[in-house]
């Protein structure tokens, strides 16, 4: 094992969707710092969650890949449930990094599209935050409980309506989850990253780049 590495700690951190992009590398950062991972994917993502976890397993940590939809709240519990019993009672951290980015104008978005928007970036996040929070109040030993925010948490951007107000409703939640927990000794924070180079980045970015080019395109056509 790397010398740089930390011996291990005893304890569990629990991540949704960590198996690519900014969940793999808290995932690999936290493995690195002494904890056992369990990371919560769908099942599309099997094969990533499975290089991710045999990576994590080479660190000499403990590691194992549940699949949950953060929509449904019965996954979580089952998902934290299951890390539980396979890693221990030590449940200290959770990770709410599972999220989704769609990019189109406002007038164009339907009731389906803000909904599948809102139920996995704001309402899986509160289903995952919750789900762990009763844990570790069970636990009684505190802990830590993060959110995936972004910088779409305190500016807005066009075509990002639906994801932007979701990221703002993490904002507030974890306000109020920090202040309501911190009784139990779980402090409640939220991370908020710029522009990223991950598949949803690129994702972002094809996708503007395409409205642009509709824009563009009306712009110089002959009336």
């Amino acid at each position: 094992m790397d010398s740089s590495i930390k011996p291990s700690l005893g304890r569990t951190a629990f991540i949704t969707g960590g198996a690519q992009g900014i969940g793999r590398a808290i995932a690999i950062r936290l493995a690195n710092d002494g904890y056992d991972i369990s990371i919560a994917e769908i099942p599309s993502a099997k094969e990533r969650l499975d290089a991710t976890i045999k990576e994590i397993e080479g660190l000499g940590r403990k590691a194992i890949g549940t699949f949950a939809d953060v929509r449904k709240p019965e996954q979580i519990y089952a998902a934290i449930e299951e890390t539980v019993q396979k890693l221990g009672p030590t449940l200290y951290i959770s990770i709410a990094n599972a999220g989704v980015a769609q990019v189109k104008p406002l007038l164009e978005c339907t009731p389906e599209f803000i909904e599948n928007e809102v139920s996995i970036n704001f309402l899986g996040l509160m289903n995952t935050h919750i789900a762990a929070a009763k844990q570790m109040v069970k636990q009684g030993l505190g802990g830590r409980i993060i959110g995936a925010g972004s910088i779409a948490s305190f500016r807005t951007g066009e075509c990002l309506g639906p994801y932007c107000a979701t990221k703002f409703a993490v904002r507030g939640f974890t306000e109020a989850a920090a202040k309501e927990w911190a009784r139990y000794g779980i402090r409640v924070n939220a991370y908020a990253p710029g522009f990223v180079d991950t598949p949803m980045w690129d994702h972002i970015d094809a996708e503007l780049a395409k409205i642009v080019l509709q824009f563009y395109s009306w712009m110089v056509s002959p009336t």
